[in-house]
């Protein structure tokens, strides 16, 4: 699951996150700690499901399950998803 605040409050990382109609750009944390996992999701058959707010302190929504379409995976910098809501 994803859970994705595309206006963060000023005190955290400022991920470039945002929703353009189906399809989600976003940036994972700074440790990559997932970055292979959600990459390779579709082949390993994992699930991923999107919840989104636009801004920080406004409740989620479900925007449903989504399927990674690009990857650009990075070392020094967060790595890049873009995902289509299905």
């Amino acid at each position: 699951m994803l859970f994705v605040t595309e206006d963060k409050q000023e005190s955290l990382t400022q991920y470039a996150d945002h929703l353009d109609r189906t399809t989600l750009h976003w940036e994972s944390e700074d440790g990559h700690q997932n970055d292979l996992r959600i990459a390779g999701a579709d082949k390993n058959a994992d699930e991923i499901h999107v919840f989104y707010r636009e801004r920080h302190h406004e409740s989620f929504r479900y925007l449903g399950q989504a399927r990674v379409t690009k990857t650009a995976l990075l070392a020094n910098k967060p790595s890049q998803f873009e995902f289509q809501i299905l």
